[in-house]
């Protein structure tokens, strides 16, 4: 109780292919499957309003309320009895875009957020060389590619975004 917002647990799941597949497997076994995020999550009402969200985060929405939140003081959580299906769609085309968002939304963060945010550049790097590693340890190398392309992606879309700052700043 006291919650100003809770989100369901997620299962993850995707199509029969391999990026479909690779993306939910990624979700159940990463670090971000406990993290508070805003895929079916219940607010208060006042807390929404207070907070909501900011509009410049087409990506990376979740992350910036998260912080906003914690940083108001707002007890925030992920439940671990209800759970509901988060389905990815299967095809490079829809891994790609959600990397790129991802990869876009870690660059506003870093932009928006100070010097902590600064920890955000490691991220998918970090994601990347846990999901190769693991991906050797459990005898499951066919998640290599995967990880290799998200932390690619990522990191594009990260240093466009960075660099699009840096070229529209006054002089």
């Amino acid at each position: 109780g006291g919650y100003g917002a809770l989100q369901a647990g997620l299962r993850s799941t995707g199509g029969p292919g391999y990026w479909g597949r690779a993306l939910a497997h990624h979700h159940r076994t990463g670090r971000s499957r406990e993290w508070f995020g805003v895929v079916a999550t219940v607010f208060e009402r006042g807390v929404l309003l207070d907070h909501g969200f900011d509009n410049a985060f087409l990506s990376g929405e979740d992350i910036d309320l998260r912080w906003r939140l914690r940083r108001a003081g707002v007890r925030i959580g992920v439940s671990e009895r209800t759970v509901v299906e988060h389905r990815f769609e299967d095809g490079f085309a829809f891994a790609r875009g959600q990397w790129l968002a991802d990869g876009h939304g870690l660059g506003r963060m870093v932009l928006r957020h100070g010097v902590f945010a600064k920890l955000l550049l490691g991220l998918p790097l970090a994601a990347g060389i846990r999901g190769i590693l693991l991906s050797l340890w459990r005898r499951e190398p066919q998640w290599i590619p995967y990880y290799l392309c998200f932390t690619a992606f990522n990191y594009a879309a990260m240093g466009q975004e960075l660099l699009s700052r840096l070229r529209t700043r006054p002089s």
